[in-house]
């Protein structure tokens, strides 16, 4: 069953409240019905009317007739000291949940006066105007009670009031389609990937926000009742938010039109400022993250609302937007004025909240990852559809390509008591749009959903020739990969967008510049070989690469739990002469789109891991770019002994006293790698198991080559050149084969 979840949220239902963002600045009067003096029924109902100043109080009694304009108003009576007389006029007194009521007050007085203030309070009491007339929404079905008091000259006051009953809107079933984005993360230009096509591994261009906006613009077009959202995480992994922060990204966002974007963790990446510089950028996107609550006074304040209410054929749809907390607060660097409240009752609070408005169809744009949206799936009530951001989850069969996903179908079902709701991802750095069709019937109840997340592919397809120079595929090998994309409906030629293009190069061009731009100096040629003592690329080194530790060294001075890095060879790809060394040969050396990534590992179990990668080279036929080296961690390795056997007497570094100890088995290290071969890739299986078997990992998505960029600038501005590490710490302490 699924469990009822409530909490009472009040001190981020009061900060969001004063907000202009009409989430909870509604009136939330008592649902109670009024004193048992009125009797609305229609139009024709009885009302009581209160003169009273302080000499004497006097009741008079009067009924409306049947008329569309309704009059309430008190016997003015013509003595000396008699309280104004009160009047109040309104079109409506019974509408459906959504609906808004005018209402107009007066005051007279015989003999001789003025009137000097108008008053409106609720129920409990609660000032809702001091003008004569104001206007009210009705979200809520409720019964409520609106009263004026009117004040004379002399001080006499009198009130009158005036019932609304607000009742539930009735629904009919409604198609949406909706078209979803996540973990963006600042990939704005279109990069190659490789796939495989009739068993041949080739490369094509995908992604990029020019493609992207092409895509759901054409989905906008084409779709039933189109709602567009971004799930989080729309910055940080590339150039252009590293060197221009959040200025094109906000410009790319600008291009197409969402309905709701979420918040995601990485998006504190640069503090509150950061964030406000991004937000400030968007020209006219609805941010929106319930859990996530600036206390009064932050400089992001107001920025955000906890949800979002669209309609679509006459329904309303509520939005929920929802960010995770833990992965925030630890990994990211949001200010002592942000608040986070718990993401699951959090959810339950506003879908209630929603619930009570009439609103019978909510979305949740969660910013959580798969496994954990799956299980809020289970638990909540009342909300039909989870959108999710986060874990950069592929669902479908993509293996005809050589894709291997996360989930086999899209979308995941989570059914409790026979109520649907359907959660889905779609993957990552706007490679893929989601395409999620969504039948409900008049209860708001999911009947059915469909869709699959499709990558947007370019028309250009390279392979390798006999020398391994990639070149492009002739007429017939194009024909025949144009076949395998037109019969698989999750794979679609989508051309860019000229006009999107067209503002991005603005950036790119920049960034082709800041490519020459000096980030520092190498005091001398940082020398690279993948296995110590064996010559590759001309250099022979005995204890191997001088600049792939000082890569670690740059992952493990990025991360902030790290207690040691491990990177292999394979992944660094030159050496760094003497000299000057620029932002493009950063990006040489480091060429692909790695991100850092960290695990928890018990001692024993990292041993393992280096275990592995020469397992890999040595006894596996596998690349000899598996080769480790590292930084905070040093030990001897000797290629003679069996397998499992070649990786002694390990150390590994206190991070603030840089003292060596040796390490524990049983202890457990925050190991900081790349993201490749964190997921087992090169031999490296123990990284995989481990999180199989439940350590925690975190992807950091910090673009790995500007680590060891902002390694380079910070002792620059120390007047400092890269150097060699010294021998205590570099990671081969010997080595024999």
């Amino acid at each position: 069953m699924k469990y009822r979840v409530s909490v009472v949220l009040s001190v981020a239902l009061f900060i969001f409240g004063g907000c202009n963002d009409g989430s909870k600045s509604i009136d939330t009067t008592p649902k109670e019905t009024a004193a048992a003096t009125k009797n609305v029924q229609g139009k024709d109902f009885n009302y009581k009317i209160t003169v009273a100043n302080s000499a004497s109080t006097r009741t008079e009694n009067a009924q409306t007739a049947k008329n569309p304009q309704l009059m309430m108003t008190s016997t003015a009576i013509p003595a000396e000291n008699i309280a104004p007389v009160c009047k109040i006029s309104t079109n409506e007194t019974h509408i459906t949940t959504g609906g808004g009521i005018e209402f107009i007050g007066s005051g007279s007085y015989d003999p001789d006066g003025s009137i000097v203030a108008y008053r409106w309070e609720d129920m409990d009491g609660n000032v809702l105007s001091e003008s004569a007339d104001f206007s009210r929404g009705f979200p809520y079905a409720a019964t409520y009670e609106k009263t004026l008091y009117v004040t004379d000259d002399k001080g006499a006051v009198s009130h009158c009031s005036v019932q609304i009953v607000v009742t539930p809107k009735a629904h009919k079933p409604l198609s949406v389609s909706i078209i979803h984005v996540n973990d963006t993360h600042s990939h704005l230009a279109s990069e190659t990937m490789s796939l495989y096509f009739n068993g041949h591994k080739t490369y094509t261009p995908i992604g990029g926000f020019p493609r992207l906006a092409s895509k759901i613009k054409a989905l906008q077009e084409s779709e039933k009742n189109p709602i567009t959202l971004h799930a989080g995480d729309v910055i940080q992994g590339t150039l252009y938010y590293t060197l221009f922060k959040g200025a094109p990204d906000a410009l790319m966002m600008d291009q197409i039109k969402w309905d709701a974007v979420t918040l995601g963790n990485h998006e504190f990446d640069d503090g509150d400022e950061g964030l406000k510089f991004l937000l400030d950028g968007f020209a006219n996107i609805d941010v929106i993250s319930a859990n996530v609550v600036p206390k009064p006074g932050s400089l992001l304040a107001c920025m955000w609302k906890p949800y979002k209410v669209i309609e679509r054929e006459g329904e309303k749809i509520g939005l929920i937007g929802l960010d995770i907390v833990q992965k925030t607060k630890v990994s990211s660097s949001p200010g002592d004025d942000i608040m986070f409240t718990d993401e699951l009752l959090t959810a339950q609070e506003y879908a209630d909240d929603l619930t009570a408005q009439g609103i019978n169809k909510i979305i949740l744009v969660s910013h959580n990852g798969m496994d954990r949206d799956l299980d809020f799936a289970s638990k909540l009530r009342n909300v039909d559809v989870i959108i999710d951001g986060d874990s950069h989850s592929l669902l479908g069969d993509f293996s005809n390509v050589g894709l291997k996903s996360n989930y086999a179908t899209y979308p995941q079902e989570v059914s409790v008591n026979g109520e649907k709701t359907c959660v889905t991802s779609a993957w990552q750095y706007a490679y893929g749009v989601g395409d999620l069709r969504v039948d409900f019937d008049k209860a708001g109840k999911v009947t059915a959903c469909k869709g699959q997340t499709t990558l947007i592919l370019g028309d250009k397809f390279l392979q390798k020739n006999a020398d391994g120079k990639k070149v492009e595929v002739n007429a017939t090998e194009k024909a025949a990969i144009m076949q395998v994309i037109n019969s698989t409906p999750q794979l679609e030629i989508v051309p860019e967008d000229p006009d999107v293009l067209a503002k991005l190069k603005v950036y790119s061009d920049q960034i082709d510049a800041k490519k020459n731009e000096v980030i520092g100096q190498s005091a001398e040629l940082l020398a690279h070989n993948r296995i110590p003592g064996q010559t590759y690329n001309g250099v022979n080194l005995p204890l191997g690469s001088d600049i792939a530790p000082l890569v670690a060294k740059s992952f493990y001075l990025k991360s902030k739990r790290a207690d040691l890095c491990i990177q292999n060879a394979g992944g660094v790809r030159t050496s760094i002469d003497q000299g000057d060394i620029t932002y493009g040969e950063a990006y040489a050396m480091l060429p692909f789109s790695n991100t850092l990534f960290e695990i928890d590992m018990k001692g024993s179990e990292i041993k393992q891991v280096l275990e592995d990668a020469i397992i890999n080279f040595k006894d596996n036929g596998g690349s000899t770019g598996s080769f480790p080296y590292a930084y905070g961690i040093r030990y001897d390795v000797d290629l003679t002994q069996p397998a499992n056997s070649r990786i002694s007497n390990i150390e590994v570094m206190d991070r603030e006293t840089h003292a060596f100890s040796p390490i524990e088995n049983d202890k457990t290290y925050v190991v900081v790698t790349n993201n490749y071969i964190a997921a087992g890739r090169d031999g490296y299986t123990t990284f995989k198991t481990v999180q199989e078997h439940g350590a925690r990992a975190v992807d950091t998505y910090y673009d790995y080559a500007m680590s060891f960029v902002d390694m380079v600038k910070a002792l620059q501005a120390d007047g400092k050149e890269l150097t060699k590490l010294p021998p205590e710490e570099h990671p081969i302490k010997s080595m024999k084969q």
